[in-house]
């Protein structure tokens, strides 16, 4: 018998407000069960419930708002340009002789300015 994702399963009981288990809201996320277990990834948002003595459970509904918020942050955040500058010039380097500290030190001092 084939097994239901997690994303059939949500749709089949869509109008519901149902609580994920851990492996629910880790294949929705994308990330692993210890992830999930240690709160990393965005999961320290969601609220837990305990529904036994050692049983936890997510809401599906705050699951789905997180992966939602999410796409929004990704979508705003710009690219950064790097601040790094090549540390020496790359063609001296490819040369057969090596530089001297001297020469080295003259080739930093440009990039530096």
């Amino acid at each position: 018998m084939k097994e239901k994702t997690a994303e059939q399963k949500s749709k089949q009981k869509s109008g519901q407000n149902r609580l994920l288990r851990v492996k629910e809201v880790a294949e929705l996320l994308g990330v692993s069960v210890s992830t999930v277990y240690a709160q990393r990834a965005g999961t320290e948002r969601l609220t837990r419930i305990k529904t036994g003595r050692r049983l936890l459970r997510w809401s599906e509904a705050e699951v789905l708002a997180l992966i939602e918020k999410q796409i929004e942050e990704a979508k705003v955040v710009p690219v950064q340009k790097s601040r790094r500058q090549p540390p020496v010039d790359l063609e001296a380097w490819r040369t057969p002789n090596r530089l001297t500290r001297e020469e080295g030190k003259a080739i930093l001092a440009r990039y530096r300015r």
